[in-house]
């Protein structure tokens, strides 16, 4: 028996460049990040989508890995001089959602997938925590097990979170509570989405 096509895309693959400001920073390596972050995942997707599986009982996924990142102000903390990393995570965030309309038999989302301490989390740590604080690597920076978001993205290619179509949310937040919630993220929009924070044309409740 053939295969029928894949049911789940798990776009993992990411990289950062040497912190700098942008007047400052190497273009070839600042653009090779959009490469990576951006136009990699878009590859990924055009390879994977005429492959997935198209049977009446397919349960098609597509799970972008995102960054906490996106959500610090510019120029805070590990933020500061990382404008590749996060401009391109916010950019493959809006990518994802534009998947999520335009294919709308597949499910698809963004997961922040906590901090775990991958040699990509390590050099944060390095260049902008313990480093500076003269703590041994990893102290007092709250860490996540390392099978977390193994057994999140599992559970978000479940049917029990469908209400998180084209949304990004964190492998560490609470699922129970998630769930209670469904209703409320369902109907509205914006929320889990990218979006310009205090935005004026907003419809009155």
């Amino acid at each position: 028996m053939g295969l029928r096509g894949w049911d789940i895309l798990v776009l993992n693959a990411g990289t950062t460049a040497d912190p700098a400001p942008i007047s400052e920073t190497k273009l070839a390596d600042w653009w090779r990040v959009y490469e990576t972050n951006v136009k990699g995942a878009v590859l990924c997707i055009q390879t994977f989508l005429p492959v997935r599986n198209r049977s009446s009982s397919a349960s098609t996924s597509i799970i972008g890995i995102n960054a906490g990142m996106v959500q610090v102000p510019a120029g805070v903390g590990p933020a500061s001089g990382a404008s590749a990393y996060t401009s391109s995570k916010i950019a493959q965030l809006k990518v994802m959602e534009f998947l999520a309309a335009e294919n709308p038999e597949v499910f698809v989302a963004s997961v922040h997938p906590g901090v775990v301490l991958t040699p990509l989390a390590r050099s944060l740590v390095e260049q902008y925590g313990d480093a500076k604080s003269g703590k041994k690597e990893g102290e007092g920076v709250p860490l996540d097990d390392v099978k977390l978001p193994a057994h999140f993205i599992l559970w978000m290619t479940s049917p029990e979170a469908r209400f998180l179509r084209g949304r990004f949310v964190w492998a560490n937040w609470d699922v129970e509570q998630l769930k209670a919630r469904a209703k409320e993220i369902e109907e509205s929009p914006q929320m889990l989405t990218s979006n310009v924070l205090g935005w004026p044309y907003q419809p009155k409740e």
